[in-house]
């Protein structure tokens, strides 16, 4: 019983470092609102809180969205 036990513990951690995934690489070009109140950029054009957005949204690098003002990523695309 104890070497089921142990066999079953085994293999579910191995099964969770199984389907662990690096995180992505850092987009080059990222998406943002040229708003003075966005905080956020996006990693991807059709986001649904850069849709949102009623001014111009322009492609730049994430050295460029930070100087704009933009210091976060975006909670919904850039997971």
């Amino acid at each position: 019983m104890k070497k089921i036990l142990t066999l079953v513990l085994l293999l579910s951690a191995y099964a969770a470092m199984a389907s662990y995934t690096l995180p992505l690489e850092s987009p080059k070009v990222v998406y943002v609102c040229v708003s003075e109140t966005a905080y956020a950029y996006h990693a991807k054009r059709d986001c649904k809180f850069l849709s949102r957005c009623t001014h111009a949204v322009k492609a730049v690098s994430i050295e460029k969205a930070k100087e704009l003002g933009k210091k976060k990523p975006c909670k919904g695309c850039c997971k």
